[in-house]
């Protein structure tokens, strides 16, 4: 490992120790979230509200899409983007949640290899967030889509 990696390393793990880096993260992840998800909002209505308007005679109603309904289709499909940020945002705050309990009980959250000790290497809210908080069989579902 050159010294460079072991610096590197060692950055990762002091910031892994601070829940406030999580907590941070969190909150960014839920503010881009909810720019993507305004976007996508505004977009489905104004295509739900073209999709209404009738056609006027004599108007050519096969005709291609102008750029500004593309542009429509084209963030209505940030929905899903949507999801994945918020399943982060709330990944990274589980997580600032349990480094803030390891450091209260003045251990590591971290291992020598700098991996979690509170959990698997996967995505699983639902994991990371039974270890945190009670969940119930409703918000269970929600995690685990």
């Amino acid at each position: 490992m050159t010294e460079s990696d072991q610096w590197w390393g060692k950055q990762f793990e002091l910031q892994a120790r601070a829940d406030v880096v999580w907590l941070l993260k969190a909150e960014g992840l839920k503010r881009a979230a909810d720019i993507l998800y305004s976007v996508y909002e505004q977009a489905s209505t104004q295509l739900r509200e073209l999709a209404r308007r009738p056609v006027s005679e004599g108007e050519n109603s096969s005709r291609p899409a102008t750029e500004e309904e593309v542009g429509l289709v084209l963030d209505t499909k940030l929905g899903p983007v949507w999801q994945m940020l918020m399943g982060f945002a709330i990944e990274n705050l589980a997580k600032g949640i349990l480094v803030g309990i390891s450091v209260a009980n003045s251990s590591s959250p971290v291992d020598a290899k700098g991996s979690f000790k509170f959990g698997s290497k996967s995505h699983n809210l639902s994991e990371l967030l039974e270890k945190c908080i009670s969940l119930n069989i409703e918000e269970e579902g929600c995690c685990g889509v």
